[in-house]
């Protein structure tokens, strides 16, 4: 290990250690003790981030401590996250564990920045943007950049409508430096035949266990053909996530996958149909994976009677699902059968017109969302939600909640002065660190003091129809780490500048957006 003069490791060698074990928490104290020693402000906060951040990452969610860490955490990064930043020229970045982990550049950022992002952060998630505009000898550069070896994650960023990455990206992901890539997420490429089969033959997707499958650009190259229509298709023994999109063809790329070897062995599975939907929930019941653990299954047709449901949810039911995503119904009979099913289910998200019966599986429910307002609210009342992290209802369905310790995300709709006046004053507001609602008017200052009275409330998010006063908003981001508001008097620029990323904690749980 590098040491300074005196004897000190330095904070590279101290970095390189992290990378070498990144799951391992010794480095990161032992990062956590140097920044300790620093004379800056700016330093020690990071080493008490590092603590915090740790000591949430090895608590069960639903576990009560996890508040009031979370808490702190906001409140560190509300100080800090800019100065912890600023030295990698970073806008856009993703705490992990203490450190940057996850990163958004442009090609030439990178290009001119890696070395000291590396060095000082054991960054190992890239998504990389400026692929529209670059010419053919930039991706070349940055892919003879030996920095690639120690980079697990790469996301290919589409930047909007008709600016889809080109064959350049082929460039990058035929680097000899990607190693230890394990996870691609691509978007919509404008690809013609040739390169969509040099992408099938990179070496790399042999090696990768998540795969987000590109969308090929029909507007600019109809000749692409389709994804692993032609032999020999990439075998992707390690493959156990899956993503396909709205636009890419899903029936036959679907028949085709479901016959490689590697299908039995996914463990999660992410598709989203726009057409065939009868077909594809069929076939899909015939060939769920045996150990498949998180599926998101989202269509644009309305497969409310589809004979394939019942074959599918009896599918469902025999898997050990701790996710489960569908934004069409299932039938009572079958939810029934996969709520009693799975004692692992954590993430349940789908439309639920009746109140199911007592099962255990709800109580490990982490987040439930799609349900109808009156199934949520009777739910909530009834307090059958103990390990309930995460919630989207409406404020007076949550008014009226009981058991709910471990709460601390809430997202509110159809909110009133009185009902909100009478909800930040229930128990388990007390917890709540992140919230999310919308008011008809500006926030009341009586509202606000009674906010900021909160003690774990650092993330506040307020859509209101006019903007909030000056000396409202002041007081509120005198106490809390985060507080962002939009309203309908807001420009289009202003409104945009407000859903910048800088404006979000730089974390990798998300939070609900904003309704517009």
């Amino acid at each position: 290990m590098e040491h300074t003069s005196r004897g000190q490791p330095t904070r590279t060698a101290l970095v390189a250690a992290i990378r070498a074990a990144p799951a391992d928490d010794a480095p990161r104290l032992a990062c956590a003790a140097w920044f300790a020693t620093r004379p800056d402000d700016a330093s020690r906060a990071r080493a008490e981030f590092i603590h915090v951040q740790l000591a949430r990452a090895r608590l069960p969610p639903a576990d009560p401590a996890q508040a009031e860490l979370e808490a702190r955490e906001l409140r560190l990064l509300g100080r800090w996250a800019a100065s912890w930043c600023r030295p990698h020229f970073l806008r856009k970045a993703r705490f992990r564990r203490g450190f940057i982990e996850a990163v958004h550049l442009h090609l030439r950022h990178f290009l001119q920045h890696r070395r000291q992002l590396l060095a000082l952060e054991p960054v190992r998630d890239i998504c990389l943007t400026g692929w529209f505009r670059s010419n053919l000898e930039l991706p070349r550069r940055v892919a003879r950049c030996a920095e690639w070896q120690a980079i697990e994650s790469l996301r290919i960023h589409h930047q909007g409508a008709h600016k889809s990455p080109r064959h350049h990206v082929l460039e990058l992901l035929a680097s000899p430096h990607l190693k230890k890539l394990r996870a691609l997420s691509l978007p919509m490429l404008a690809l013609d035949r040739a390169a969509r089969q040099r992408f099938e033959a990179l070496a790399l997707l042999a090696q990768l266990e998540c795969l987000s499958l590109p969308t090929l650009d029909s507007l600019e190259h109809r000749d692409a053909g389709a994804l692993f229509s032609e032999d020999p298709a990439p075998a992707m023994p390690r493959l156990r996530r899956l993503v396909m999109p709205w636009w890419t063809p899903p029936l036959p790329l679907l028949e085709r996958l479901c016959a490689r070897p590697a299908w039995s062995s996914l463990q999660s599975l992410e598709l989203k149909i726009g057409q065939d939907g009868t077909e594809i929930l069929r076939l899909l019941g015939k060939h769920l994976p045996p150990q498949l653990e998180e599926l998101s299954v989202l269509v644009s047709c309305s497969p409310v009677q589809l004979p394939g449901l019942t074959r599918f949810a009896a599918d469902l039911a025999q898997r050990p699902l701790r996710r489960l995503q569908l934004d069409f119904p299932l039938a009572g009979s079958a939810l029934q059968k996969i709520l009693g099913s799975t004692g692992r289910l954590q993430h349940l998200q789908l439309p639920l017109s009746a109140v199911p019966d007592e099962t255990p599986a709800l109580a490990g429910i982490h987040t439930l969302e799609g349900a109808d307002e009156e199934v949520q609210a009777a739910l909530l009342a009834q307090g059958r939600l103990p390990s309930l992290t995460s919630v989207d209802t409406s404020c007076s369905a949550l008014l009226q909640a009981q058991n709910l310790p471990a709460l601390r995300h809430v997202q509110l709709a159809d909110t009133d002065l009185p009902t909100m006046q009478k909800l930040v004053e229930r128990p388990f507001m007390q917890h709540v660190t992140r919230l999310d609602f919308e008011l008809p008017g500006p926030l009341p200052a009586e509202l606000a003091r009674c906010l900021a009275l909160l003690p774990c409330l650092e993330h506040l998010r307020l859509h209101t129809e006019r903007a909030c006063p000056p000396e409202v908003l002041g007081s509120l981001r005198e106490g809390m780490g985060w507080v962002e508001t939009k309203s309908y008097d807001d420009s289009a620029r202003d409104a945009y500048a407000k859903d910048a990323p800088a404006n979000f904690p730089p974390l990798d749980d998300s939070f609900p957006r904003y309704r517009d």
